[in-house]
């Protein structure tokens, strides 16, 4: 997934990221400077985003509507002439079209905000004068006002030396330091559930001929049917054929099982980046390191169904699991001042059984990144119960 997907996806509307649902028609030019103006204005360091083609009601009721190749090249035209001839100082448009759930998304990234405030140049309207201009503080731009201009000013002439300000905790209405997992049993592998049926077959024969030799076929044909369900036919097995199939079924689901084990039964945990500064986080690399021990740890790789056909997400983070530790290492998306991300595209896949429980686990976390003078470090716990 690239960045800019991710940005798409994760990444809440804001001061540096505006969404719209429909380009911009010919009679809506007011509202693109204004919106572009808006988020080059906006109080924060590094790229904005304009996003066409997105009806937005967060990141997790987002959904990509696209926009057509015509629109596309409509864009292409004029939205960058249109920034040229009417604000200053001049701003460049980057456009890209990206993919996502089967609709072309279209990208505007302004990549190089960094003199501002940008004003109009010349009239646009009655309403939109020569040396207007607008910022974007939440999700809406409005009119620069005396402070934001000073604001501006001084931004631009002290070089803007803030830099990202981030937080890292686990996933909640707030940053948590602690989470809370519980140890899972695995009472429900497939191959012991597979064997327990062979089983019960054999008691059943067993009973039925301590009871005459005259109810065991009525007797087995009851417990298969219990145990197999009416619709997959009665075999009358010896014992020795019973013993063979119960005794194979561990190797016959070794894939569900490793699917039930590493997938089913495990924690999908993830964590939030939150930037409290200005200057947003480019190019940031996020480690994590857990101890090893037994009953605990994370899955290397993301497990399919035996009977899914999709195929497994590709963006799960690098695990390696040494002697005594277990390493956590993902590339970091772009995190904005003032918005929260989350670290991982895919959640981690943590597991916990009965040996860890009671047991609270340290996870150390270190963060670089573009814009940072120094890693951000720091101890996250895991509480087993």
């Amino acid at each position: 997934m690239s960045s800019l997907e991710k940005i798409a996806r994760s990444v809440p509307a804001g001061a540096s990221v505006f969404f719209r649902e429909r380009p911009y028609a010919a009679v809506e030019k007011q509202a693109l400077v204004r919106d572009v103006v808006g988020l080059a204005n906006a109080l924060v360091d590094g790229s904005r985003y304009l996003i066409l083609g997105v009806r937005d009601q967060g990141p997790d009721q987002r959904e990509f509507v696209g926009i057509s190749d015509d629109e596309i090249s409509e864009a292409r035209k004029i939205y960058q002439s249109l920034i040229l001839a009417y604000v200053e100082p001049d701003l460049a448009l980057d456009l890209d079209i990206v993919e996502l759930d089967g609709n072309a998304v279209a990208i505007f990234s302004l990549n190089r905000c960094d003199s501002p405030p940008y004003l109009l140049k010349q009239n646009l309207s009655n309403s939109m004068r020569e040396g207007s201009g607008w910022i974007l503080h939440e999700e809406l731009p409005t009119r620069l006002r005396r402070p934001d201009m000073q604001t501006l000013f001084q931004k631009t002439l002290s070089g803007s030396a803030h830099q990202p300000k981030i937080e890292v905790g686990f996933v909640g209405k707030d940053l948590a330091d602690e989470l809370v997992l519980d140890a899972l049993d695995l009472a429900q592998m497939p191959s012991k559930m597979a064997g327990d049926k062979f089983r019960k077959l054999m008691e059943a024969k067993q009973v039925a001929r301590d009871v005459g030799a005259r109810t065991l076929t009525h007797i087995q044909r009851l417990i298969h049917v219990r145990e197999f369900g009416a619709a997959q036919p009665y075999e009358n097995a010896s014992d020795t054929s019973l013993k063979r199939r119960m005794t194979s079924t561990e190797e016959e689901h070794y894939w569900a099982d490793d699917y039930y084990e590493y997938e089913t039964r495990t924690h999908k945990v993830n964590l939030d980046l939150t930037n409290h500064g200005e200057v947003a986080l480019r190019d940031g690399q996020l480690t994590l390191e857990f101890p090893r021990f037994d009953g605990f740890g994370v899955s290397e790789y993301l497990r399919t169904s035996p009977n899914d056909e999709e195929g497994i997400p590709t963006e799960y983070p690098s695990v390696s699991a040494g002697e005594k530790k277990i390493r956590i290492h993902t590339n970091v998306c772009a995190v904005p001042g003032g918005v929260t991300v989350p670290a991982f595209t895919e959640p981690l896949r943590i597991w916990a059984r009965e040996p860890a429980k009671g047991r609270t686990l340290p996870v150390d976390f270190r963060l670089i990144g573009s814009g940072l003078s120094e890693p951000v470090t720091g101890t996250l716990r895991i509480r087993i119960r």
